[in-house]
């Protein structure tokens, strides 16, 4: 079975050096499967390790380069110059485990358009562990999970039929963040998709608390209100930020029975911050776009 990797990239050029390596490496056969990197504008010189690669690689491998648009629309750019039956996507900071592909095209064997898998970070930090509590119930407690609502483009694949029918990314998303979820909505009304926990990405970016972390999280609260907005999934509760989050941050917290008193404030502290930053990133798009739409 043909299958392309689509990879969209902006200026990670260190880390996209070891995605390629470990796509290069996969034990999928050469010759059955195609590498696409999409540069969205980088400006660190990104096409030098893409050159590398493609000196010694014994699979095809498309550099494309555009302005910088969004991680959307590079992804839909990836997808119109593949040819693969079947099209997988990961990102620029991350390494699939040297089976990925071939662990990806095993599923479709049976009756399903797409998959998911894990995403595992290749350090420890506090930030990490509230990330594992906050997915253990959902992916990681469970062996397999079908038709989620939310598959991370990190490690995902779906037929390239599939994505022509529903128009690929929808690019009006205009930041990551609720593309990602938009698409796999829009994929399960026509047929069966899996999260299978055993197929393994890991992250390779330090996941340290800082601005650009809480900047990120501002970012996929107004992703996630655009996701909302769009599919119908938006209750008028959720614009009450301070019950919203202490709700959700009671429920996490619950998960955390196992963990020492010193680590569980600071895990129920940071991820309180985590969803006040996304909570007031979904209320900022919705009175952003409430006003642009009201005429004066």
């Amino acid at each position: 079975m043909k299958v392309s990797v689509v990879i969209p990239t902006y200026n990670r050029k260190e880390t996209l050096k070891q995605t390629l390596d470990a796509l290069f490496s996969q034990s999928y056969p050469k010759d059955k499967y195609e590498i696409i990197a999409v540069d969205d504008g980088s400006t660190d010189g990104t096409k030098e390790p893409v050159d590398e690669i493609i000196n010694k690689s014994l699979c095809k491998i498309i550099y494309i380069r555009q302005k910088n648009q969004g991680p959307a629309v590079a992804r839909n750019k990836g997808i119109k110059s593949s040819e693969g039956e079947i099209i997988l996507f990961t990102d620029d900071d991350c390494v699939p485990e040297r089976d990925w592909i071939s662990k990806h095209v095993r599923w479709y064997e049976k009756d399903v358009v797409g998959v998911g898998g894990l995403l595992i970070s290749k350090n420890e930090t506090l930030l990490d562990k509230m990330d594992y509590y906050r997915y253990k119930a959902q992916y990681i407690d469970r062996k397999l999970v079908y038709n989620p609502t939310l598959i991370g483009t990190a490690n995902c694949s779906y037929k390239r039929e599939i994505l022509a029918e529903v128009g690929g990314f929808d690019e009006s998303f205009p930041f990551p963040g609720g593309e990602d979820g938009d698409l796999a909505t829009r994929i399960l009304r026509l047929g069966k998709t899996v999260i299978d926990p055993n197929i393994i990405v890991y992250h390779l970016r330090k996941n340290e608390l800082s601005m650009s972390k809480i900047k990120q999280w501002f970012r996929n609260g107004r992703g996630d209100l655009l996701y909302r907005r769009k599919h119908g999934a938006l209750k008028c509760y959720q614009l009450a930020v301070p019950l919203v989050t202490a709700g959700k941050t009671f429920i996490y917290a619950k998960n955390l029975f196992k963990d020492k008193l010193k680590d569980k404030l600071k895990l129920i502290i940071l991820y309180f911050m985590r969803e006040t930053a996304a909570d007031s990133g979904l209320v900022y798009e919705w009175i952003k776009s409430t006003c642009s739409s009201v005429k004066l």
